[in-house]
């Protein structure tokens, strides 16, 4: 049940976030930044999309599972985020090997999860059931 905008949305967070990581490996500062915020702008449509498609779907089985370990990596990302954030700043204003080196951890720990995230929302959203609104199916359940 994945939609043209979702997918859209899904291609430009993950070309954007492509930009982020070659940006910031090859010390393009201002890119990197720029790149950033277009990578939380798709991120941001693409989890509203993904909001959308999800209230269609009864997550039970093998979906629950999947939608409490995706939330649960989900939650990791949002811890990294700020930690990445400060560390950026503190290489912007030190620059010092160690700080450019942490940085780069925080990237990778942080990409990985984000790919983690994403197969963990495919598993969830594939296995899930669709949501049946129609009348009939409400009045067939005696609702």
């Amino acid at each position: 049940m994945m939609t043209n905008s979702f997918l859209v949305a899904l291609a430009l967070t993950v070309l954007a976030l492509g930009g982020v990581l070659w940006s910031g490996i090859t010390h393009r500062r201002q890119t990197h930044y720029a790149l950033i915020a277009a990578m939380f702008a798709a991120l941001g449509w693409a989890i509203w999309e993904a909001e959308r498609i999800g209230a269609h779907l009864r997550f039970d089985g093998a979906a629950g599972v999947f939608h409490k370990i995706h939330f649960a990596a989900v939650a990791i990302d949002a811890v990294l985020v700020p930690l990445l954030i400060v560390s950026g700043v503190r290489l912007a204003r030190l620059g010092t090997a160690e700080h450019r080196a942490s940085h780069g951890k925080l990237a990778k720990i942080f990409v990985t999860m984000v790919v983690v995230t994403c197969a963990l929302g495919t598993a969830m959203t594939v296995t899930a059931h669709p949501i049946d609104d129609s009348p009939a199916a409400s009045e067939a359940s005696g609702g």
